[in-house]
C-alpha cells in the first residue's frame, strides 16, 4: 500500500504544471488549453480541495492497478498528508501561480 501510494504523488508531480507553462497552446488572448492524451481508465474519482472549491481534482488509476489498490491509495495517510502539504502555507499549490487537475495512481 504505501509503494502505491508514493508512486501515486510520484505520478501527480509531474501532472503538476504552472498556469502558464510553454505546453499551453493559446486559442484566445484569455483562453489557455493544454493538449494533452491520456488512456482512458475505468477507475476515476473526483475531489475538490478546500482552496479551490470550483477546481474538483480528478483521480484515475492507471492501467492494471486494481480497484482495492486504487481506493487503498486515496485513502492512505500518505496521500492525505500530501494533498494537505500542497495546499500549506509554504505548499507548491498556496499562491494560486499552480492549479492541481489530475493525479494518475500508479
Amino acid at each position: 500500500m504505501a509503494v502505491t501510494s508514493i508512486r501515486s504523488i510520484s505520478a501527480a508531480l509531474k501532472i503538476l504544471k504552472p498556469l502558464h507553462a510553454p505546453n499551453f497552446i493559446s486559442k484566445k488572448k484569455n483562453s489557455f488549453f493544454c493538449k494533452m492524451s491520456t488512456e482512458s481508465s475505468s477507475l476515476t474519482h473526483s475531489i475538490t480541495l478546500p482552496s479551490k472549491q470550483s477546481e474538483p481534482v480528478q483521480i484515475l488509476a492507471a492501467p492494471g492497478v486494481s480497484s482495492s489498490d486504487f481506493w487503498s491509495a486515496i485513502d492512505s495517510s500518505l496521500f492525505k498528508q500530501w494533498l494537505h502539504n500542497l495546499q500549506a502555507e509554504n505548499g507548491i499549490l498556496a499562491n494560486g501561480t499552480m492549479t492541481l487537475s489530475q493525479v494518475l495512481i500508479q
